[in-house]
């Protein structure tokens, strides 16, 4: 009867402060994510362009930019190639086989060999 209504209503009740908990901890995380890669993306930037200070300052003019344009090749070069080499890799696997820990291993074994190849082709 009216026991078994009351019980009813208070657990409708504990469920939704649990619903809602739940939101409001999904909402935090979510949140303190945001907060972390913005603070890093902005220490990143902040370092960067403190670093290209310091070095336009220091460095003669045309060896500033020689050395700009070589190492912008070199570094862009050296991305892709780390890049594509993974990318295939990835392409390359059935699904079934990210499942089995020896051929995951293996695979990203292989994938890891193309930063250091590309270091040595660039």
């Amino acid at each position: 009867g009216e026991g078994g209504i009351i019980r009813g209503i208070m657990t409708a009740q504990a469920e939704g402060k649990d619903k809602g908990d739940e939101d409001k901890g999904l909402f935090k995380s979510v949140g303190s994510g945001f907060v972390s890669l913005f603070g890093l993306q902005l220490v990143s930037k902040v370092l960067t362009f403190t670093l290209n200070v310091a070095i336009a300052r220091n460095v003669d003019r045309s060896a500033y930019g020689q050395g700009a344009v070589q190492l912008q090749l070199v570094s862009d070069s050296i991305l892709m190639l780390s890049r594509e080499g993974f990318r295939d890799a990835l392409q390359r696997t059935p699904a079934a086989d990210w499942h089995d820990e020896g051929k995951r291993a293996r695979m990203l074994r292989v994938a890891s060999l193309s930063l250091p190849l590309s270091l040595v082709v660039a």
